[in-house]
């Protein structure tokens, strides 16, 4: 029986257990998309955000068919988003305010104290009415004992798949079996409440442990089979002379790399139950069509490209994530949009729709408005632990560049044309070789480097 099924059949028991937690009350955009906006004079929509852990774009959805349905039959798949910071606590940070991490301070999984709630879309939802609720991940540097700025509702998670302890409307508890269907029952308890007052609109973060390793799927699906991994010139390189020295010391075996992704893959079988739960109550409750929706990872993962796990680094598996928005008669139903997008847009999409100006400088852009970026800037700052070196890179539709600092300023360069070489296996800085390009990016990427906003002198690409 899947875990849907098996929610279900409780729902009962999930109802007297919500009372038991003590909660109250530039250019064209492409591909066809529907530039339509809300009316101004429309209720303004609930905003539901789904957040996985470590979720690469690539061949992750094929085992989610609720988000396909859901988000890309209704809604609208961004194909080339990217997560500034590939990064847990960084990128939700500019998830949050639609800053890069070099503007919100939040550089690290160690310390989130930089920054300031105040400019998070929660708060401003808050201060513009809307009952927010968050269900699941805050931050990894987040004390959990402590309740999270800027939410009304919330079941925040410590960590884990199973058996974890989440903070409930500020008090602890542990709570037996899957984190992501707690949070899945938690999100529609939420949305239940809140439709009592149906004036209100309501804002629900979602922000589940999966997938992120040591990889721990729900008993459904533990033996679940999972499409077969294909061998790339990504996973197969051999010679990695081209890449940094980090990148040429690491090293993992096939069946290792095939092992993280089986697994990892069935911990988004949960997830994808999750999404068909909520959107059950919403269809329950017909509030469809009048929520704004999106689906989005903090950063990808690795599965052996490059002789790597993990994240951190700036090549595809790691920076891309993905973006699925549907906002029934606002965002075109079953359509792509090729555009360079990235977490920092989110929350001035939320804002956009809700009306609400934004009372800090924002980096991102709307997603409902019309334009396209030529760059997009990605950046790490290294994390304590890590040997991972601190970088900067600039990323295009067709080229990425990077430039790799140590003591002294850059100590190592890549430039790699995506077209030709998707995979990123053959830097064309190789053996000292030089490319106009690179000069004239290297460039660019010194201005850019520490941009602010979307207009001026120091705006953003």
């Amino acid at each position: 029986m899947t875990r849907r099924a098996l929610l279900a059949a409780g729902a009962i028991a999930v109802a007297v257990a919500a009372v038991a937690l003590g909660w109250g009350r530039g250019a064209p955009a492409p591909d066809g998309r529907n530039d339509a906006r809300a009316d101004a004079a429309a209720p303004r929509p609930n905003v539901l955000i789904v957040v996985t852990d470590d979720q690469r774009a690539d061949q992750t959805l094929s085992v989610m068919p609720e988000v396909r349905r859901r988000f890309g039959r209704d809604g609208t798949t961004f194909t080339r988003a990217f997560a500034t910071t590939p990064l847990c606590c960084p990128s939700r940070a500019s998830i949050f305010t639609g800053q890069y991490a070099h503007n919100h301070g939040v550089v690290d999984n160690t310390d989130v104290g930089p920054l300031d709630h105040d400019t998070t879309m929660q708060s401003l939802l808050r201060d513009g009415g809307y009952l927010t609720g968050m269900f699941g991940k805050f931050f990894n540097a987040w004390d959990v004992t402590l309740s999270p700025p800027g939410f009304d509702r919330w079941a925040t998670l410590d960590h884990g798949y199973h058996g974890a302890e989440f903070n409930v409307q500020g008090r602890m508890r542990r709570v037996p079996g899957s984190s992501t269907e707690f949070i899945a029952r938690t999100t529609v308890d939420f949305i239940t409440r809140a439709e009592s007052d149906d004036e209100r609109p309501w804002f629900a973060y979602v922000a589940v442990h999966a997938a992120h390793r040591a990889f721990e799927p729900s008993p459904p699906y533990r033996d679940a089979p999972v499409p077969p991994q294909r061998a790339t010139p990504a996973t197969s390189e051999r010679d990695r002379s081209d890449k940094p020295p980090y990148v040429r010391a690491q090293r993992v075996d096939a069946p290792r790399a095939r092992a993280l992704r089986r697994d990892q893959l069935r911990t988004l079988m949960s997830v994808d139950d999750l999404v068909g739960d909520v959107f059950d109550a919403l269809d329950r409750h017909d509030e469809t069509r009048d929520t704004l929706a999106i689906f989005t990872s903090d950063n990808g993962f690795f599965w052996g490209e490059h002789g790597l796990t993990d994240k951190r680094l700036p090549y595809l598996p790691s920076t891309r994530v993905p973006l699925l928005v549907r906002w029934p008669g606002r965002v075109a139903s079953g359509a792509t949009d090729s555009r360079l997008a990235a977490n920092v847009d989110v929350a001035p999409t939320v804002l956009d729709a809700a009306g609400i100006e934004p009372r800090h400088v924002v980096d991102g852009r709307s997603l409902l408005a019309d334009g396209a970026r030529r760059l997009l800037l990605l950046e790490y700052m290294a994390d304590p632990g890590y040997d991972v070196p601190a970088w900067s890179a600039l990323q295009s539709r067709d080229l990425q560049y990077v430039e790799y600092e140590g003591d002294g300023g850059v100590v190592f360069r890549e430039l790699y044309d995506l077209v030709a070489d998707r995979w990123q296996v053959r830097s064309l800085l190789a053996g000292g070789r030089d490319d106009s390009r690179a000069a004239r990016l290297a460039d660019v990427l010194a201005r850019v480097r520490t941009c602010a906003g979307t207009t001026g002198p120091r705006a953003c690409p």
